[in-house]
């Protein structure tokens, strides 16, 4: 991948993180590690000064990844959700414009909140805290749509 364009790499680097896969939770991953990325290549300028401009980030630049990247799983999960609702007719589809928008905010708080900033490196994401944290993040989205998830 050296020297080939950021667009390039992002998608390599989506495919060895979060390969395509055939489950919606494989889905959602995927959607989230794109966003992710694309908005870390954004911030640290990967496309002018190459992917060794990511070498540059500090621990809580780190935390900082980690986190958006909790968040924008939550967010495409509950994204996810919202569009079942919509098909269901439980949400109309100007509510659901306006949660959106809303959502993804609240959700991005909520995770920056609860991490602390240094929690989330040292936070197992694969075992059981991990997973309980993500779950309990994205409860309390769900919880925005007005139920409770099941």
């Amino acid at each position: 991948m050296v020297g080939q364009r950021a667009e390039t790499v992002l998608a390599a680097v989506i495919d060895a993180i979060a390969p395509a896969g055939t489950t919606n939770d494989e889905a959602i991953a995927r959607r989230a590690a794109s966003e992710t990325l694309r908005e870390l290549f954004e911030r640290y300028g990967v496309e002018q000064n190459g992917i060794e401009a990511l070498d540059a980030m500090k621990a809580a630049d780190v935390a900082e990844a980690v986190e958006l990247s909790v968040s924008a799983y939550v967010y495409q999960r509950w994204l996810f959700d919202l569009g079942l609702k919509i098909e269901e007719y439980a949400v109309s589809e100007a509510e659901a414009v306006r949660l959106e928008r809303d959502v993804k905010g609240f959700v991005k708080g909520l995770v920056k909140l609860k991490l602390n900033g240094g929690k989330a490196i040292g936070l197992d994401w694969k075992g059981a805290a991990g997973k309980a944290f993500v779950q309990e993040v994205y409860e309390a989205a769900y919880r925005l749509l007005g139920g409770t998830p099941s």
